[in-house]
């Protein structure tokens, strides 16, 4: 029980050190929490206290020191904690014409064309390390694998903090359906139901 109690408590530490991470260089109270809730972490405890004053008093912006003691503070995490965590930090969305997936995939438009833009963003705090930046991004990409009709145009932006890939598909006929694919971990991240999606365009002819 003691065990448990301290894992949660430093896993606590651990996404308020990162969610922000002046408040928790100054916390002495989430120090004296894990003091409480088990003595045989004293040294650990000891140790994580020492490195808060240390990166405080450095002058706030050494990234390294911060950079240490989050490294440390993973380190009591499981590696399944570590990775569900790391994971968080990546925001990844589809739109079809601006509108998100529905969690069954099926999404029905009504109109002449036709968007799918698909988009993975960080969430920018500059205090992760880049190697644990990069292990919550998903492993095999966030790019589309179309089914049938293929795209007439495919573009996109990409930036430190995030990337874009935009499908436009032109004068589709009415009662056409469009399929795509995604990877079971982008599925995942997605929250959906199913990993082939389907677009039905329910446009009226004129």
């Amino acid at each position: 029980m003691r065990r448990t109690i301290v894992t949660g408590l430093l896993f606590i530490l651990v996404l308020y050190s990162i969610w922000s991470a002046w408040a928790l260089l100054s916390s002495k109270n989430t120090v004296m929490a894990l003091r409480e809730a088990g003595e045989d972490k004293e040294e650990t405890i000891n140790q994580l206290s020492l490195e808060l004053r240390q990166a405080r008093n450095s002058n706030g912006t050494n990234r390294e020191e911060i950079h240490k003691f989050i490294s440390d503070a993973f380190s009591y995490l499981s590696k399944a904690e570590a990775s569900d965590l790391l994971k968080r930090f990546w925001v990844y969305e589809i739109k079809v014409n601006d509108y998100l997936l529905p969690a069954n995939g099926i999404i029905a438009i009504d109109a002449n064309d036709v968007t799918v833009v698909t988009s993975q963003r960080y969430i920018e705090l500059g205090i992760l390390p880049r190697e644990m930046e990069e292990a919550g991004k998903l492993a095999a990409g966030y790019k589309l694998e179309f089914i049938e009709t293929q795209p007439s145009n495919i573009d996109g932006t990409d930036s430190t903090t995030g990337s874009t890939v935009k499908y436009s598909f032109d004068d589709i006929p009415a009662g056409s359906t469009i399929k795509f694919k995604i990877s079971e971990e982008h599925q995942n991240r997605l929250r959906l139901r199913t990993n082939i999606i389907q677009i039905h365009v329910e446009r009226k002819e004129d």
